[in-house]
């Protein structure tokens, strides 16, 4: 069985591999040939337990494998991971300049590689909310950090696994290995550094996407209506 375990980047898939790899000991692996998830950092790919994916898939064994994009193709299960909108695209905005691909903001909010935020949902909430519905499961990166229990159990029970280990979210020894992957530590700084673009950035930004993140319970762009979900450890 292949879980497909998806996210617009930034939004926390790497928070979930190492959720599957440190608590239910599983191998995970990525679809994406030259990304970030292994094969560029190896001590990231060690804390994950990246591994590749294998020509011919066993029937017997479970595949936990990661992508970014936007087709539907020869997943069993999917797991889908989203992120407040601003902290996704200021997290993916710093993860591309700091990886040679020099990026505006405007550019991030319209759409580069993967499309843009929304967009990203626009496809994969359809397959989250179609049926049958019990293949799916939709994770917040906010639940992760501040529930993680609550997540653990979802993973237990969606995947058919009994947990092995208790949970240790260690993001700031993370970090000191690897400081440009596993960065500021908190969606309120991502936040803060949203709120400091120029007004026509933010403009652009709640013109595109204020509809998925209003739907989502996220801040809407409106004065005085707050967001519910913000705190978190960015990873």
């Amino acid at each position: 069985m292949v879980f497909g375990l998806i996210s617009y980047p930034r939004s926390g898939n790497t928070l979930l591999r190492l959720l599957l790899a440190k608590v239910f000991e599983v191998d995970t692996m990525s679809i994406h040939d030259t990304d970030d998830s292994g094969a560029l950092h190896k001590e990231i790919g060690d804390e994950i337990r990246h591994v590749c994916l294998p020509q011919e898939l066993d029937p017997t064994k479970n595949y936990f494998l990661k992508s970014h994009n936007i087709e539907y193709v020869g997943f069993s299960k999917v797991i889908y991971v989203v992120r407040d909108g601003r902290c996704a695209c200021v997290s993916y905005y710093h993860h591309l300049n700091d990886n040679g691909r020099p990026t505006s903001y405007d550019e991030v909010f319209n759409g580069v590689v993967y499309g843009s935020w929304s967009f990203h949902l626009d496809i994969w909430m359809n397959v989250v909310r179609s049926e049958p519905t019990s293949d799916k499961l939709l994770l917040r990166y906010e639940d992760m950090i501040n529930n993680p229990d609550l997540i653990i159990e979802q993973l237990s029970a969606f995947c058919e696994l009994q947990p092995k280990n208790k949970w240790v979210n260690e993001f700031d020894r993370l970090h000191r290995t690897n400081p440009q992957f596993f960065r500021k530590g908190d969606n309120e700084a991502s936040i803060m550094e949203f709120n400091s673009l120029e007004e026509e950035s933010k403009n652009t930004f709640w013109t595109l996407h204020s509809r998925w993140m209003s739907e989502l319970n996220y801040e809407t762009g409106i004065p005085n209506q707050k967001s519910t979900i913000h705190e978190g450890k960015e990873i």
